[in-house]
């Protein structure tokens, strides 16, 4: 919505209440009141849908130069980036629905919204982009809080790529597909000798800001060419809820004969299943395997949903 739209309600509002003041005394002001509780309802669903979501790329290096880079290298990694969200988008829906109609149309949808940034400027030093989403058609829609997990989940990865133990345990349990694509877009980096920086600012205004390096995409490409991830498969095991971090995002399941298993979750169903602490349930998890050239090897949890078990059974 214009800004025009706004200082046209702000000056309904002051009018609004400059009127209430003057009938204070003469009359019931109940319909006045209502009428500016509306203006003020108008006007917080105006700020509401003019909220934006913007990432600031900006790509550098000794081969690009200030305000210019060819089109090979600003495609290559854009794409890489794209790539990225998508196949998060994908993961995080698949594992948070259990209908694989609800699934499909879910999956468009997300997705459709994540490709939908628009480049709408350009900054120097050497070369950035300014991406960015008008909230304005999915202000209301609940697939707003998805994907925020998707550019959560691709930023806490970047954020823990320093680290070998740190990217493994970060990256696997997203599973094996996006293992490959994060891959390809750090040789993509390597392959184009780029630096790239990413500044996300979220629609409560919030910012988080990654570097990579070409030296540190070199290191990553090692790391995760160093190991072997097995395809997901979705499995259910009973046990004892035992934890919920919602902070860190993982849980904890006892099961007999086994012991405690440890993973990761999103945040929407940790919340729902901490209602579940304690009790036996049927845990519905996607479970991976990862394997170190060493031949050291570790399965990975990520759970989807759990329900309480029938002790009458």
């Amino acid at each position: 919505m214009p800004i025009s739209s706004n200082n046209s309600l702000l000056k309904k509002i002051k009018q609004t209440e400059d009127e209430i003041q003057n009938v204070m005394a003469l009359e019931d002001s109940s319909l006045i009141n209502s009428r500016l509780a509306q203006l003020q309802q108008q006007m917080d669903l105006c700020k509401q849908l003019e909220a934006k979501e913007t990432i600031k790329l900006r790509i550098y290096g000794a081969n690009i130069k200030t305000g210019k880079i060819s089109s090979k290298v600003f495609l290559s990694v854009l794409n890489g980036f794209q790539s990225m969200t998508d196949i998060m988008a994908e993961y995080i829906v698949r594992t948070s629905m259990s209908k694989d109609g609800k699934i499909n149309n879910e999956l468009k949808s997300v997705t459709a919204n994540l490709s939908d940034f628009q480049i709408v400027d350009t900054f120097a030093g050497s070369f950035g982009v300014v991406l960015e989403k008008d909230y304005g058609q999915i202000a209301i829609n609940a697939n707003v809080s998805k994907e925020n997990q998707v550019i959560d989940a691709v930023f806490n990865i970047v954020e823990n790529s320093e680290d070998v133990d740190s990217l493994i345990e970060t990256i696997v349990p997203y599973g094996k597909r996006t293992v490959q694509h994060y891959k390809a877009w750090m040789e993509s980096i390597i392959d184009n000798d780029a630096n790239i920086e990413l500044n996300w600012i979220d629609p409560s205004a919030s910012s988080r800001k990654v570097n990579v390096r070409s030296e540190m995409a070199n290191y990553i490409v090692t790391t995760l060419s160093s190991i072997d991830v097995s395809e997901d498969e979705d499995v259910e095991l009973i046990g004892i809820l035992t934890g919920v971090n919602i902070r860190k995002k993982t849980f904890e399941l006892s099961i007999e004969d086994v012991g405690v298993i440890k993973g990761k979750s999103n945040l929407e169903t940790l919340i729902t299943v901490s209602n579940h602490l304690s009790k036996r349930v049927i845990a519905q998890l996607t479970k991976n395997t990862v394997c170190s050239r060493d031949g050291i090897e570790q399965t990975n949890y990520y759970l989807k949903n759990t329900h309480l078990v029938d002790e009458k059974d």
